[in-house]
């Protein structure tokens, strides 16, 4: 055993140290570095030895020697005149750093590749035609961020290093005469490919100014280089030319307005590469979207952009100052033409009246189809590689590389296209159909639905369901497949009328089942205002997920709103007219609510109609008449009658006129008065304060003896009871003082 825990004990710590020794593989410092600073920039190549890291970077020919504690990278750079400190600080990711020179300005970079490689030149000077190709073409992307390209831009320039100049004076020259070259169109194959002679001159044309400027390239041994003016010569042609066009000075971010067929194309292929970190908003401003359905743009867009990105990349590498500048100009700029389609860059007016330039409906319509016949060719070099703006890119680059086979055309979809497409509408089908299942066994088990049967549950929430995954698996499936815009607006059309019919029908069945709960609650109370509050609510939410699927299905069809809301106008106006009662009795419902006169239980008398109130809806109320007769009023007719609420009586009143015979002496009357007026005073549901009994006048064979009082009670059946009594005691009283009332008329 002893001999085997040495041997594992020796690998442990063998593995220990070798995991614990710096390697190159594992600094985070290791590789080439894109770095800048306030005005201007570098490509930094670090190597980590160990011990420390050394490294150079390019342009300004620089050497940089440092050392690292954890995330921090401290040292000295050193160039020719010049040197400092600087401290760099990695982002936890490892891609970025942020850092400073000691004289406090910044310092930043970012990682390009961990493999110490060096970049492929771009300066090609074997004659004017490659040295201007390529004077442009650095130009351009040291514009664009690349400042490490600043040595090779001026490698194409004819620069005197033993005049004593500075770096940034050459640099600022260099910036300058690009700055005048964009002022005109040129053609790189206008300069010879095969001269001679040792000087080469281009006029060019800046813009309407009629300025020419002459463009001098000079055979300097084996290469040929542009002749580099003096900054003052530079600086007067420019102002020349801004002071004839009337503008004060060049702004750098101008090519974003879209006024010519360059800043487009420029705004496009510079903006896309930043389409998730907000160039995306940009890249759609160029193109003309107007033959593409609303409701699919979202998705088609990316697929379009980088359907024109990648066909570009397989024609020409562009050069800005190739592409027509010229603002005032409205004649199409085509950039390609081919028998599968074209590439035309044309004005537009936008919604503010402003003219831009913007890549064609007819070129977004066929770019696919031009892509797939560009396809086979190579990026030319120098092309921006670009991460997959849709995810149909990444899927259809693995099935080509698998299966090349299954990216063949049939019918204008590629053959796993068709494939997926089929396998995405029976798995959508199928998985709606177990989801519904599910969903309606489940509330099967609910106490609230647990009373609805398997059928009612599946007609009120298992089959909206269905409709609404169904739609929405094949909506954000197909969206995976970028299939042609003519047929995804189909499926997004179908698709979107199943999620918003079922959601629809989920939110009506949730609002009635919700509704009947309440009101079976509400049926419990002594009171009409639940009642009609729930269904009040009930309807006018009813009212509202129809408009809003009205709305929504208009949104679908791409029915324009004004057209949507006409028709709800006049359907309103007829609908009105045909469902006047109706609508009356919606607001008789709703000022039964408001004045709230009755409520369930109560007896009241609306016109001839007298009895207990059953209840109440939003139409109708309906009342339980005394010989159990239901009478249903319309709430109209409820809101617009006097009804009349014994129930809400506070005293029931006492009013008896006895007729007494013609013999009956005065002082009786009076006696008798006293006696009953006494006895009611000692009755406790009698209210004193309205007491009144005596003589109220003749009739035609004696006296009428009124007695009239309140009783404190409200319920009739008590009332009935206690008057009876009273009158049985009055009845008594006036017997005792020996009064015969009046008997009836022989008939």
């Amino acid at each position: 055993m002893k001999p085997l825990f040495r041997l594992l004990r020796c690998g442990f710590i063998t593995t220990f140290m070798l995991c614990s020794m710096p390697t190159l593989a594992d600094s985070p410092w290791q590789g080439r570095w894109d770095s800048v600073w306030r005005d201007g920039g570098a490509e930094i190549t670090l190597e980590d030895s160990g011990n420390g890291v050394t490294g150079y970077y390019q342009p300004y020919d620089g050497y940089i020697q440092a050392t690292i504690d954890g995330d921090t990278l401290t040292g000295v750079w050193t160039q020719k005149n010049a040197n400092g400190n600087f401290i760099f600080v990695l982002a936890p990711d490892q891609q970025t750093f942020s850092g400073r020179f000691d004289n406090g300005e910044w310092w930043n970079g970012k990682l390009v590749d961990r493999q110490i490689t060096p970049r492929s030149s771009h300066t090609n000077t074997t004659s004017p035609r490659e040295t201007l190709r390529s004077f442009l073409t650095l130009g351009n992307k040291v514009r664009s961020g690349e400042a490490n390209l600043m040595d090779e831009l001026l490698s194409t320039l004819q620069i005197d290093y033993d005049s004593g100049d500075s770096y940034h004076s050459y640099t600022q020259r260099a910036r300058l005469l690009l700055r005048i070259i964009d002022q005109s169109t040129l053609r790189v194959f206008s300069a010879s490919d095969g001269f001679d002679a040792s000087h080469f001159t281009l006029p060019l044309k800046l813009g309407h100014s009629g300025l020419t400027f002459y463009l001098q390239i000079d055979r300097v041994g084996q290469r040929w280089q542009i002749f580099l003016p003096d900054l003052d010569i530079l600086q007067q042609q420019l102002d020349d030319y801004l002071k004839l066009t009337d503008q004060g000075e060049i702004n750098s971010q101008a090519y974003l307005q879209l006024r010519t067929p360059r800043d487009t194309m420029r705004t496009f292929l510079q903006q896309l590469p930043q389409w998730h970190s907000g160039g995306s908003e940009h890249v759609r401003q160029t193109l003309d979207l107007s033959d593409i359905p609303n409701n699919i743009r979202q998705w088609e867009t990316p697929i379009l952009a980088e359907s024109l990105k990648q066909s570009i990349d397989r024609i020409s590498y562009v050069i800005w100052q190739e592409i027509p500048n010229n603002p005032d100009s409205d004649q199409p700029y085509v950039y390609f033409s081919h028998p599968r389609g074209d590439i035309v860059i044309a004005p537009t007016v936008d919604a503010d009246g402003q003219k831009r330039w913007q890549f064609t409906p007819d070129t977004l319509t066929t770019i696919r189809q031009l892509y797939d016949t560009l396809e086979p060719l190579p990026k030319v070099q120098g092309a921006v590689s670009i991460d997959d703006m849709a995810f149909y890119f990444t899927l259809r680059r693995v099935i080509h590389s698998v299966a090349p086979i299954l990216t063949v055309n049939i019918f204008l979809l590629e053959l796993w296209q068709i494939i997926a497409a089929i396998i995405f509408i029976l798995m959508g089908f199928f998985t709606a159909l177990y989801s519904g299942r599910i969903i309606t066994q489940t509330l099967q088990r609910l106490p609230l639905t647990l009373q609805n049967s398997a059928g009612d549950n599946d007609s009120k929430f298992g089959y909206p369901s269905m409709l609404i995954i169904c739609g929405s698996l094949w909506s954000n499936g197909f969206v995976l497949l970028g299939i042609p815009d003519y047929l995804f607006t189909l499926v997004r059309t179908v698709s979107h009328s199943l999620i918003v019919a079922g959601g629809i029908w989920l939110a009506l069945s949730i609002v009635n089942e919700v509704q009947r709960i309440l009101l079976s609650k509400a049926q419990t109370t002594n009171t009409v205002l639940d009642d009609i509050l729930v269904t009040l609510v009930g309807s006018l939410t009813k009212l509202i997920l129809f408009i809003t699927g009205a709305i929504m299905f208009a949104e679908i069809f791409s029915i324009p709103y004004e057209t949507m809301i006409a028709g709800l106008g006049i359907g309103g106006l007829a609908f009105a007219i045909a469902a006047r009662d109706t609508i009356a009795n919606f607001f008789g419902s709703a000022v039964i609510l408001a004045d709230r006169p009755f409520s369930p239980g109560d007896k009241i008398s609306i016109g001839n109609h007298i009895g207990f109130i059953e209840s109440v809806g939003l139409r109708s109320t309906k009342i339980r008449t005394e010989d159990e007769t239901v009478v249903i009023i319309p709430n109209n007719m409820v809101s617009q009658d006097i009804i009349s609420n014994q129930t809400r009586k506070e005293r029931s009143l006492v009013d008896l006129h006895i007729n007494l015979a013609n013999s009956t002496a005065a002082q009786a009357i009076a006696d008798a008065s006293e006696a009953i007026t006494t006895m009611l005073n000692e009755q406790s549901e009698v209210d004193g304060k309205w007491l009144f009994v005596g003589a109220e006048g003749f009739h035609r064979s004696g006296i009428i003896l009124r007695v009239r009082c309140y009783l404190t009670l409200t319920i009739e059946r008590d009332f009935f009871i206690a008057r009876h009594q009273l009158t049985m005691k009055i009845s008594q009283l006036i017997e005792q003082h020996g009064i015969e009332l009046e008997q009836p008329a022989a008939q």
